[in-house]
């Protein structure tokens, strides 16, 4: 088998990169190829990302020889499905066929998953270019037709302007025994939470780890509580949310839960760089709240009829995605 590799650009990748910018058969989904300037600009903002975050989109060499790039990235125009990290590649002619674009993105979306910790990694394209679409199913990403967009960049009519979205979750759910201890200290404004236990997940209800949190007031009242989920299953990317908070009624329009999604917002970053966090649409404190913190709202779905949360009288949910 080919040894590959992610690693960090090198300026020897230039002459490499620029030619496969400039190859019209690897460009056809894009709306133009690059000049070889273009391409030099690239490199570079590809190179400062990973010095800056320590990852991005990197270099994939195999055996020796630059073949393309893959890796994560956080895209810069606005959409409905944004804030979000996507995986992108692209790889020289040469190299197509060999299953190595898949086997240089299944690093790419370890990495993302078991490193970055991320909730979700997004993968879009053209809706003309079959290819990749083939590509991200086999790497378990999931279409759904609602999510198709137009891209902003590009005018009305141009035969590259639809484009398609896939997603891809985290699904699996750690352990209490490997979930990190939250500070002794997590204050905001008028609010502190107490921690009280992580609950255990159940995996046969799509139920992950929980941190649970009291809200207390500056009196230190007991004014509610603040879950904080950790895992991507249906139940919570869906119904639950990674976060979760209910205030006692007689403590009500204080604002205590934005505060408290605001408290624990250190500690999510944490784990997760975006979460997702749910309401039923008629909950309009709730929507405020959220929309208050600042979470973009993605969409609103109808909750699954074997879900706890249909069984309890909840049909539909509204979903947001937040960037604590």
């Amino acid at each position: 088998m080919e040894h590959l590799i992610l690693r960090q650009w090198r300026d020897s990748d230039l002459e490499p990169f620029a030619a496969m910018n400039a190859d019209p058969e690897v460009m056809r989904h894009f709306p133009a190829v690059l000049s070889r300037s273009q391409s030099e600009s690239d490199l570079n903002v590809h190179r400062r990302a990973i010095n800056k975050r320590g990852w991005g989109f990197w270099a994939v060499e195999v055996d020796g020889q630059f073949a393309g790039f893959t890796g994560l990235s956080i895209p810069r125009f606005a959409a409905h499905f944004m804030p979000c990290t996507e995986i992108g590649w692209r790889f020289r002619r040469e190299y197509w066929g060999r299953s190595l674009a898949y086997r240089a993105a299944s690093e790419a979306l370890k990495y993302g998953f078991e490193s970055l910790k991320l909730p979700e990694i997004v993968s879009f394209t053209a809706a003309t270019n079959l290819r990749s679409q083939k590509l991200m199913e086999r790497l378990g990403f999931k279409h759904d037709l609602r999510e198709d967009f137009d891209h902003p960049s590009l005018p009305e009519g141009h035969v590259l302007r639809r484009h398609v979205l896939y997603r891809k979750p985290m699904t699996t759910s750690p352990s209490i025994e490997t979930l990190p201890a939250p500070p002794d200290t997590l204050s905001h404004g008028q609010v502190r939470l107490r921690f009280v236990r992580i609950v255990p997940g159940e995996p046969s209800r799509g139920f992950v780890p929980a941190y649970h949190f009291r809200i207390l007031d500056a009196s230190g009242s007991d004014a509610g509580h603040l879950n904080f989920r950790v895992g991507n299953t249906e139940h919570v990317c869906i119904c639950a949310g990674h976060i979760g908070f209910q205030i006692i009624e007689p403590f009500r329009g204080h604002g205590y839960a934005l505060q408290g999604c605001r408290a624990i917002a250190p500690f999510v970053r944490t784990i997760y760089d975006a979460v997702i966090i749910t309401c039923n649409p008629d909950n309009y404190a709730s929507v405020r709240t959220i929309e208050r913190l600042g979470a973009a709202f993605i969409d609103e779905v109808p909750v699954p009829p074997h879900d706890p949360h249909y069984q309890s009288g909840s049909h539909r949910k509204r979903r947001y995605r937040w960037m604590p």
